[in-house]
Order: C-alpha cells, then sequence, then structure tokens
C-alpha cells in the first residue's frame, strides 16, 4: 500500500527477454522515474505441445513431460533475473531514483496474458517492444503487440527496436494526429498531463486526402480553441496536411519538425469495417521508427 500512495501508476511491460524488450523497459524506467510509476514486467512462456498417445506411452510420456514443463520454467526464471540485472545495471548508470518492479512469470499465449492482467491490475500504460521494423518483417513481439493494440482497453505506447534512446529528457516534440472524433478529448486530455510533467511540446495535426473540404479547417480551430481554453499553459501547434500517402505524409513531417512520440487514437470497429479498411494504427505500427502511443476510442 506504501509504494502505492508513492508511486500510484503502474505500466505493464509484456517482456520476451529480446534487445526490443529491453529497450522497452529503459524508456519505461526513465518515464517511470518522472512520473512516479511502479513498473511490472510479464513474460508468458509456453509450454510444450500435448499429442495423441498410446496406452503403453501413457506413464513415460507424463514424467518427461513434467520434467520439460520444470526445465522451460527454470529457464524462464533464469532469464528473467538475467533482465532485471540489465535494467538494474541501466538506472544505476543513468542515475535514476530507485522505483518499484515486479515481475510475474505466467504460462500461456503472451498478448492473452497481458490483456488480462491489464484488465486486472489496471496499468495506466502498457509498454511494449517491437523488432523487425528495420526490414518490415512480422517479428513475434510485433504480431503479439498489434493484438494488444487493437484490443487493450489501457492505451499502449509501442518501442521499436531499433530507436536510438538518448533519454527521456530528450524527447521534446509529440505528434497527435487527429480524426476530429470526440474520442481526441479524452486521448489529448491524457497525453497533455504527460507531456505537461516532461516539458514536451504537441503537434495535433489532421492529414486529409483533400484540400477543398471546408469542414476540416474549421474543425481545426475547434480543436485550437479547445487548447487554448483548457491547456492554455501548454504549447500546441495545430495544422492540416493534404496528402493520398499518409505514410508518406507522416513521415515528412515527423522529419521536418523532429518529432519524438506519435500518438493518436484507434476506434474498435466491426469485421467488416476492418476487412474493407484495415486500421491505420496498425499500418504505422509497423513503419514507425519512433515510439508510437495509441489511446482507444
Amino acid at each position: 500500500m506504501k509504494e502505492e500512495a508513492a508511486f500510484p501508476d503502474l505500466y505493464l511491460i509484456p517482456i520476451n527477454f529480446s534487445e526490443a524488450s529491453l529497450n522497452a523497459c529503459y524508456y519505461a524506467l526513465e518515464m517511470a522515474s518522472k512520473l512516479k510509476a511502479r513498473i511490472k514486467l510479464i513474460h508468458a512462456y509456453g509450454l510444450p505441445d500435448v499429442r495423441p498417445m498410446s496406452f503403453d506411452d501413457t506413464e513415460f510420456y507424463a514424467g518427461t513431460l513434467a520434467t520439460h514443463i520444470t526445465e522451460i520454467r527454470e529457464e524462464a526464471e533464469k532469464n528473467m533475473a538475467s533482465f532485471l540485472e540489465k535494467i538494474t545495471a541501466y538506472s544505476k548508470t543513468k542515475s535514476l531514483p530507485e522505483i518499484p518492479i515486479t515481475t510475474n512469470l505466467i504460462n500461456g499465449v503472451p498478448d492473452e496474458i497481458a490483456l488480462y492482467t491489464a484488465e486486472s491490475e489496471k496499468p495506466v500504460l502498457i509498454i511494449m517492444g517491437v523488432s523487425g521494423m528495420e526490414t518490415r518483417t512480422f517479428e513475434p513481439m510485433g504480431k503479439i503487440a498489434s493484438r494488444i493494440v487493437e484490443k487493450s482497453a489501457v492505451p499502449v505506447l509501442i518501442i521499436p527496436e531499433d530507436m536510438e534512446f538518448k533519454g527521456i529528457n530528450e524527447i521534446k516534440n509529440v505528434l497527435y494526429t487527429t480524426a476530429f472524433d470526440e474520442t481526441d478529448f479524452s486521448a489529448i486530455g491524457r497525453l497533455i498531463s504527460i507531456v505537461q510533467r516532461l516539458n514536451m511540446d504537441i503537434y495535433c495535426v489532421h492529414i486529409g486526402t483533400e484540400n477543398n473540404d471546408p469542414w476540416d479547417k474549421i474543425k481545426m480551430e475547434g480543436l485550437k480553441e479547445y487548447f487554448n481554453k483548457a491547456y492554455g499553459k501548454t504549447n500546441v501547434e495545430c495544422d492540416l496536411i493534404f496528402s493520398k500517402d499518409i505514410i508518406k505524409a507522416l513521415d515528412n513531417f515527423i522529419t521536418e519538425k523532429d518529432i519524438d512520440l506519435l500518438s493518436l487514437t484507434t476506434k474498435k470497429r466491426n469485421l467488416i469495417s476492418k476487412l474493407i479498411n484495415p486500421s491505420i494504427a496498425l499500418k504505422i505500427l509497423y513503419h514507425t521508427r519512433i515510439p508510437l502511443l495509441v489511446f482507444h476510442g
């Protein structure tokens, strides 16, 4: 209870002991040290396939399986201990204040375990590392991250493995992409609560495909007015971008404005909608080389 009082927020970090997971933990440690958050590391390990067997083999197989399960668990415990040593060493190197870190090893499907833990423990944020960004391949952790992004009710922060992390103090500019939805106001409010404590500036951008929609300009003016009234002390710059290639337009803006964090809101949609129009959030997930913070509408 004392830890929860001193560190009211909880960051949940699913890990697979990879460099991508390690990079995500470094990012999380620096955020947690600034924002007074606890960290929970969870690793879901799989068990061997249980295949049909003859009656004569049952006793032998049961003993072998029990031994194999024990070995898998022990290997996971060993990897977790080594992982904790690495992030502890990082904290000391960066002179970060000590924060509570707990761990959990559990058998199951990684994304299902992460979502169940998030539902039961109510973290404010899920933080994950994603590998395979350079080659655009769907690495296992990337597939897990995409499913968590799609199903989680908790905001998810994705950290690319190949991102060069220079420390939380070097993160200055945040880009929020708006679709002019009512969920923007809630997401922007939560984003600003983070940004204000980390001294970041926000760019709020809508990327449209047509340059002749007067409603886009009216809606953006409304957002500007909302920002000024609700968050007058926060530096927010609003802009409209028109391009038929959303990903390319994002890339150009990120480079031009030296963006350090990309944020957006994704809405749960029905199956037909998903098939016809795949989520832009998942496209960006496999494209961006900067952290991606996804809120859910």
